[in-house]
């Protein structure tokens, strides 16, 4: 097995953990402590292999400029070491990992039909990666946990166990909001902090007000975090995949020839076809683009006929 296919175990790992972590630590009863200090220990070695590999092909890997793959369109982003990801063999600026960014793996589908595995579609995916920007993050969270447990070491008397199940509980919301790359399930994970820390707060906050100060703390999030859902689900809605009209592939432009074939002097050009919607946050990334810039590539394409006219003018 690969190093590649070594930390895409790892990344599941992460999240997956602390979340197992906060169903046993209650069965520990009094050597909750103890177990607690030896989970965070735990996650952060493997939070430092996976952060040592993924810096190393972050910079190169986790940007690449746009072009063709088939009859698919490279976006300007991926996530890496994504569990449940499929190999597509040497492609081109990809024959160091084989990755393709984005995983086989289905929770849910939200329409009756569904799109091949490895393609965009109105589906729910346990979507998990690492780019620039949560790699740091997952260490960061990974380092402060081992220091939550020895700060409350001494403090905490009242229910260990329970507190120390919390803690990872919201530990591991974080890091799967964190690790998220499909919207709905970035949702999930964050109002899945909400849980915990609302008893943390509630239960071994300090002051009198604490009771209220958590309830304060959930109501107010929860309603904020509906308006996220919101957001969520109209950029996925009005953003669709777009596809070409003929041949039914994802394009990436709002504007495309009917015949893209080089001989083709004077090409029919098309709108895009609005596909299927998709959760995926790099897809959406790449959608947004394409639906924001429809405009400019009307004008490109209408700039591009009027030269080619002139050009067989000239001929004649």
């Amino acid at each position: 097995m690969s190093i590649y296919a070594v930390t895409r175990v790892l990344v599941l790992l992460l999240v997956l953990l602390p979340l197992v972590t906060a169903a046993v630590l209650p069965l520990f009863g009094r050597f909750a402590r103890r177990a607690a200090l030896v989970a965070a220990l735990l996650n952060i070695g493997i939070a430092v292999p996976v952060g040592v590999v993924a810096s190393m092909w972050l910079d190169e890997q986790s940007k690449i400029g746009a072009g063709n793959r088939g009859d698919e369109t490279l976006m300007r982003f991926r996530a890496l070491f994504v569990p449940g990801e499929a190999d597509d063999g040497a492609a081109p600026g990809r024959a160091a990992t084989g990755s393709v960014g984005r995983t086989s793996w289905t929770l849910f589908r939200v329409s009756a039909t569904d799109a091949p595995p490895d393609r965009p579609g109105p589906r729910v995916q346990p979507y998990f990666g690492l780019d620039g920007l949560n790699l740091w993050l997952v260490a960061l969270a990974a380092l402060l946990l081992p220091v939550a447990v020895l700060v409350s070491w001494e403090s905490v008397r009242e229910r260990p166990h329970t507190f120390y199940a919390l803690l990872f509980l919201l530990h591991g919301g974080m890091v799967g909001a964190f690790l998220s790359f499909d919207a709905i399930l970035f949702y999930a994970f964050f109002e899945l902090t909400l849980i915990p820390a609302f008893f943390l707060i509630g239960r071994w906050g300090t002051g009198s007000g604490r009771r209220d100060a958590a309830r304060k703390f959930f109501l107010y999030t929860l309603a904020a975090s509906l308006f996220t859902l919101v957001g969520i689900v109209g950029v996925a809605v009005t953003n669709p995949t777009p596809l070409h009209p003929i041949t039914k592939v994802r394009v990436p432009t709002a504007v495309v020839a009917a015949d893209s074939s080089p001989v083709a002097r004077n090409p029919e050009f098309l709108s895009a076809e609005r596909g299927p919607i998709t959760f995926s946050i790099p897809d959406l990334m790449h959608n947004v683009q394409v639906w924001a810039g429809a405009g400019t590539a009307g004008r490109a394409a209408l700039a591009n006929a009027e030269e080619r006219l002139r050009e067989a003018r000239a001929a004649l």
